[in-house]
């Protein structure tokens, strides 16, 4: 027990503790800048052609369905 009747609090070490106002260090991942480029292209095409390949499907779709306004 302790001061007061009051049971002790557990203390966390200062190096576990996320509010204790000591430095934090962050993680970096240092890559090459040939890396970043060609992994971010690689992202764009992939994007892309995952655009194209849901248009065709889509397209061939409605195709298939033969949606058609109707006539007045």
């Amino acid at each position: 027990m302790g001061k007061g009747g009051k049971p002790d609090r557990l203390r966390m070490p200062r190096e576990l503790n996320p509010r204790s106002r000591e430095l934090k260090q962050e993680l970096t991942v240092k890559t090459p800048r040939s890396v970043r480029g060609s992994v971010l292209a690689y992202i764009i095409v992939a994007q892309a052609l995952g655009y194209v390949i849901i248009t065709v499907w889509g397209l061939l779709g409605i195709w298939r369905l033969q949606i058609r306004p109707t006539p007045e």
